[in-house]
């Protein structure tokens, strides 16, 4: 659809024009940001360490947990602070967090002492 809205004459002729082809520059080199506080997480965490040869520790919530967190963007200089934006952006990095770090999905971290083989006396 953006295709179709960007190959249209009107679209064309618009960015032809010298204003608007100053406005898009403007645009194209603001920075973007999101701040992102994460000011409580609580619940359960199971940690799962394999037997050896495994280098690995798995680690994850059992259930999903209670996040409090605020999501700023901010465009330039200039925070966004229409909270319909904030709540948006926060409920779709919690959802995130439950497919990444709820049980049955894990994460994982290596730890190479778990790895090195024990030499005997």
């Amino acid at each position: 659809m953006v295709n179709k809205i960007a190959a249209s004459n009107y679209f064309q002729k618009a960015a032809e024009m010298n204003f608007i082809k100053k406005a898009m520059e403007n645009v194209s080199n603001c920075q973007l940001l999101l701040n992102v506080e994460i000011k409580r997480v609580t619940g359960t965490v199971a940690l799962n360490i394999p037997p050896h040869p495994s280098d690995r520790i798995w680690y994850g919530f059992v259930k999903k947990p209670i996040m409090d967190l605020v999501a700023t963007p901010q465009v330039g200089e200039t925070e966004v602070s229409y909270s319909a934006i904030s709540d948006f952006i926060a409920d779709k990095l919690r959802l995130e967090f439950q497919k990444l770090l709820v049980y049955p999905n894990m994460d994982d971290f290596y730890i190479p002492l778990l790895n090195s083989e024990v030499k005997s006396l």
